[in-house]
């Protein structure tokens, strides 16, 4: 993770699904068999809320520290993302791997797309 991190540009800020796809990307490339490259390979968003609080968190935290480094990931550009695919969907459905934040995020695009259409208050 880390090695993949330093590769990227520090003036650009990423949404989680955009840093993913890029990791998987990089996966790819280096011949790793994952969930995110798989995902890169078919063109799927993998969208992930709590980054922060993981490997990633830990590899971000050292290339600040000792690269002076630093990755940005915008939550609220993963919410922007969503809901256009909320917006285009006819109907959604979910994999949840976990729970906690990654069930609230998929709960709350629901709702959006609801609110696109008049239908929540």
């Amino acid at each position: 993770i880390y090695e993949f991190m330093s590769t990227l540009n520090p003036q650009i800020t990423y949404s989680s699904a955009e840093f993913l796809n890029l990791f998987g990307k990089y996966q790819n490339k280096h011949k790793i068999d994952s969930i995110t490259a798989a995902a890169y390979r078919v063109g799927a968003p993998i969208f992930s809320p709590g980054m922060a609080d993981s490997g990633y968190g830990i590899a971000a935290y050292l290339l600040r520290k000792e690269k002076k480094l630093h990755i940005i990931l915008d939550q609220f550009k993963d919410f922007e993302q969503l809901g256009k695919i909320g917006d285009r969907a006819k109907n959604t459905s979910v994999v949840y791997i976990g729970g906690g934040v990654p069930k609230d995020t998929i709960q709350l695009i629901s709702i959006m797309k609801d609110l696109g259409r008049g239908g929540c208050i």
